[in-house]
């Protein structure tokens, strides 16, 4: 998906797969002003859940998003849902609507973090309210979890919060959640993670330095606590822009300039929680990477509306 809510499915066939440091591949035709903001796997036969920053989930079946090759523009997200003015998606996730054990988790920009269970979301409508906002906060990422797992929030500067997500308790649509960090001063949440034992946290920075971290270096604490390091920044590094749980898969970088590179996710460098990594993705002078997804071994399926 891109700034100007542009969306496209390609197979993963027409990605291949680069070393470290790799220069990447033209991944979507943007204009000059446009960038790629959200990057996911999928497949043909989920739900899509499109959160906003405005604290809606517009849902859709996944095989109506048209696969298209790696360098088509793609459509207009308007096609398939209907936005309000200043609303774009900031995450989107593929499960089963009907699925009873898992719960939606909401973080916001400043800090606040919600649990709602899936069957909250609206069976008559495509679009439900999920989240309540103050003080122009708005969401920053979403996830799925079950009961008693835990969570870690991230933020840009790299404070990172780990707690069971059971401290969040479940609440209504319109609930504004409570607060999952305390953020230090001109620090902002940038997203969120399921955490299990023997995983790796991925963190990954503006200008493309990377590393792996186990679990066990993030010790489980109370929610709306400070927090602690989890990657060494500077202004080489820039600000962490994205965390995910390292699988056994290859990584999809994408840039702001809408290049992309898949890398086997044996060449992400493992250290401790405040080292600075290594590069990920070779970047030109005025481009930095703006998502960066595991992409799963496997064949999507095609299904026929």
């Amino acid at each position: 998906i891109t700034s100007d809510q542009n969306i496209k499915a390609v197979s993963t066939k027409e990605y291949n797969k680069q070393n470290r440091a790799g220069k990447g591949s033209q991944g979507a035709a943007t204009k000059d002003d446009e960038i790629v903001t959200d990057l996911f796997s999928v497949n043909s036969k989920d739900d899509l859940l499109f959160i906003t920053n405005t604290g809606r989930c517009h849902t859709i079946k996944a095989y109506k998003i048209p696969k298209v090759s790696r360098n088509a523009r793609g459509k207009n997200l308007a096609n398939f849902v209907s936005m309000e003015e200043g609303e774009h998606p900031i995450k989107t996730l593929a499960t089963n609507l009907n699925d009873k054990e898992r719960y939606l988790v909401l973080v916001t920009r400043k800090g606040q973090i919600k649990r709602l269970a899936l069957a909250q979301l609206s069976n008559r409508y495509h679009v439900t309210k999920v989240m309540g906002l103050v003080d122009d906060d708005e969401i920053v990422d979403a996830l799925l979890a079950t009961d008693d797992e835990e969570v870690m929030v991230i933020t840009a500067n790299s404070m990172s919060a780990r707690f069971n997500s059971n401290t969040v308790r479940p609440s209504g649509r319109a609930a504004r959640g409570v607060k999952g960090i305390n953020l230090g001063v001109d620090d902002a949440v940038i997203g969120i993670v399921v955490m299990k034992p023997n995983e790796e946290i991925v963190t990954v920075t503006k200008y493309g330095i990377a590393k792996a971290t186990k679990e066990e270096e993030f010790a489980s604490k109370s929610r709306g606590c400070k927090g602690i390091y989890c990657h060494k920044i500077s202004d080489k590094t820039g600000p962490v822009v994205s965390a995910f749980v390292l699988d056994n898969a290859n990584i999809l970088v994408a840039t702001a300039n809408g290049k992309t590179i898949r890398i086997d996710s044996e060449n992400i460098a493992h250290s401790g929680r405040h080292t600075t990594g290594t590069k990920l993705i070779n970047l030109d002078k005025d481009d930095f990477v703006v998502a960066v997804t595991c992409l799963p071994e496997e064949k999507i399926e095609e299904v026929e509306e």
